[in-house]
């Protein structure tokens, strides 16, 4: 579901309503994040209203996710507009605030990686108890590096974020990396030896398994 933001123009502050549809809807809904949406739309009820959404994946956190201090930034559009947005608090006894900015999110690299010594690692594990010989694991290796280097990291869907590096989140190998993968090792394995391949492959896909990517976005703050 698309996150949905209310931003009031005349106080440039937002308010965060994922409660909002499940009022709608009639899903559940905490109380808290009910009250505080209702206190919004009380406090700013004379003000103009604009529904924001975030479409843009751009985001820059000045400290780890788990770190109730940090500030992040994300960028939110109403269609025609684009507004950097910060999200932080005062103090630990104080609620969360969110507000426009004038600084910018700037990209500055993008890279699609795998840990490779678990990768190397698991793949040993999956033959065992044959012994698999290092020339295949490295070709193994080689050929997964190749097909990230490949994939359009701007597109690859993440399933979560790491909360002690929030520039880095971690995604499955699509399909098509699958793919291709399994056509590379056709040329580094035994003909016996590639269900197995196979099999390791589809066991280690997704964002748990030791194929899993780490989409690192570094980016920056920018002051106008």
């Amino acid at each position: 579901m698309t996150d949905v933001y209310l931003l009031c123009r005349d106080c440039r502050v937002i308010h965060r309503v994922y409660a909002a549809t499940e009022l709608v809807t009639g899903g559940s809904v905490s109380e808290e994040a009910a009250i505080a949406y209702g206190q919004f739309l009380v406090q700013h009820r004379h003000h103009p209203l604009e529904r924001l959404t975030r479409e843009s994946l751009l985001e820059y956190h000045d400290g780890p996710l788990w770190d109730p201090m940090r500030s992040s930034y994300i960028e939110l559009t109403n269609g025609c507009e684009t507004f950097t947005v910060r999200t932080g608090r005062g103090g630990l006894d104080e609620p969360v605030t969110r507000a426009i900015v004038t600084e910018r999110i700037v990209p500055e690299a993008l890279e699609v990686t795998v840990e490779e010594s678990e990768v190397r690692r698991a793949l040993d594990h999956h033959f065992h108890p044959y012994a698999l010989r290092q020339t295949k694991i490295d070709g193994f290796v080689h050929a997964v590096q190749q097909i990230l280097a490949t994939l359009p990291g701007d597109q690859v869907e993440t399933s979560f974020d790491d909360a002690d590096d929030p520039a880095v989140s971690i995604a499955r190998l699509p399909d098509d990396g699958c793919v291709a993968l399994l056509a590379r090792c056709m040329d580094i394995f035994d003909s016996w030896e590639l269900p197995r391949v196979a099999a390791f492959v589809s066991a280690n896909r997704d964002e748990y398994g030791a194929l899993a990517l780490r989409v690192r976005r570094d980016t920056n703050i920018q002051t106008h």
